[in-house]
């Protein structure tokens, strides 16, 4: 809530001129930089941001972590793994797992106090990296929550085949989204 009130919310104002326009009313609708970009500039608006995509995502997370089976796997990968909410339910809901967060440096920080406040520290590794330029890191499972449905079409299949690859033989790539 506090996220959408900050930031969300005062884009309301321009909601008539999105409808008639069809522009873009966010941060780019003044000439400002994209969202990811001015967000990454204020570590408190990145933390915030996090922990608003985390709380959405909850629901999606504990649900994935009791439902899934898990028995053959050992090791997961979560590929723009933000706050590592996603790793910190599984490792809580599936002890014998060991998770990797991984997302951008900018992101790293919050993962990490994150991983500790919930005692995973031990269980769950965080990992900087960018998904489009650097490899993915191998896996029994490979997580990718809610990145997928920024991206176009060829994005996402570079995506995918990148996660191919991190996988071994019998591996699962496990995509969560609540847009596609």
């Amino acid at each position: 809530f506090e996220m959408a009130n900050n930031r969300l919310y005062p884009y309301w104002n321009f909601l008539e001129e999105g409808l008639l326009k069809g522009t873009p009313q966010n941060e780019i609708r003044t000439g400002e930089t994209s969202l990811f970009e001015k967000l990454y500039q204020d570590t408190d608006k990145t933390r915030e941001f996090v922990n608003a995509m985390s709380g959405i995502q909850t629901g999606n997370f504990v649900t994935f972590a009791h439902q899934f089976d898990f028995s053959p796997y050992k090791t997961l990968c979560d590929v723009g793994g933000a706050g590592a909410q996603l790793s910190a339910h599984v490792v809580t809901h599936n002890p014998h797992m060991r998770c990797i967060t991984f997302d951008l440096p900018q992101v790293s920080p919050i993962a990490i106090e994150n991983v500790s406040k919930m005692g995973v520290a031990n269980k769950v590794q965080v990992v900087s990296g960018d998904y489009f330029e650097d490899p993915l890191p191998a896996a029994d499972v490979i997580t990718m929550g809610n990145i997928l449905h920024g991206h176009g079409l060829n994005d996402k299949k570079m995506l995918i085949s990148k996660a191919y690859d991190a996988l071994p033989k019998g591996g699962s790539l496990v995509v969560i989204e609540n847009i596609i």
